[in-house]
């Protein structure tokens, strides 16, 4: 291949030419994909939200239950107390 085109362009602009593509190729393709992880990033972050103000809701839940059978506890300790 470097053969046929040496004898028409000299060797040096083929390599030049090749890597001035190159380049212009993995600059095109950095811009594309940095859009592309942006994206996977923000959705990323959309979604760990969602599930810490799930966490923190389950969280209150789980206290507000807590603290539920915390008070009837006592209340049956008391009224037990109370009857004797």
């Amino acid at each position: 291949f470097f053969g046929h085109v040496s004898s028409e362009y000299p060797l040096y602009l083929v390599l030049l030419v090749s890597f001035v593509a190159g380049s212009i190729m993995a600059f095109i393709y950095n811009i594309l994909a940095k859009k592309e992880m942006g994206q996977k990033e923000r959705m990323a972050s959309k979604r760990l939200k969602e599930l810490e103000e799930k966490e923190a809701f389950y969280n209150n839940q789980r206290q507000s239950i807590a603290n539920k059978q915390k008070n009837t506890g006592e209340h049956k300790a008391t009224s037990m107390v109370e009857k004797e």
